[in-house]
């Protein structure tokens, strides 16, 4: 497996050192982001293979960075994994996913 480049973006920091520790050793490298303000900004510098993204963050929260990411044709087709221990949010992703479709 060839080595990743992964954005973290998460505000707790236990969470985003764990994720850090656990893709760095097994080798990809890794872009810390506290909020999506940040988040946003460092796609456009260092586009990632791959974003894991938490939902409840300050300044911007995960749902509306993933909306600007998918509006633009830039970013649009990184992965993204959201990470969240907030209720819900999948039926809000699936319905968001199926209304882009039509």
């Amino acid at each position: 497996m060839s080595n990743k480049s992964i954005l973290i973006v998460e505000d707790e920091p236990a969470v985003a050192d764990l994720l850090k520790f656990l893709l760095e050793k097994d080798g990809h490298t890794t872009i810390p982001a506290n909020n999506g303000l940040e988040a946003l900004k460092l796609v456009s510098v260092n586009r990632p293979d791959l974003i894991l993204l938490d939902i409840m963050l300050p300044q911007m929260d995960g749902y509306t960075l993933q909306k600007k990411l998918q509006t633009d044709e830039k970013t649009a087709n990184i992965p993204t994994i959201v990470l969240t221990a907030k209720s819900g949010m999948f039926d809000l992703f699936q319905l968001e996913k199926m209304l882009l479709h039509i």
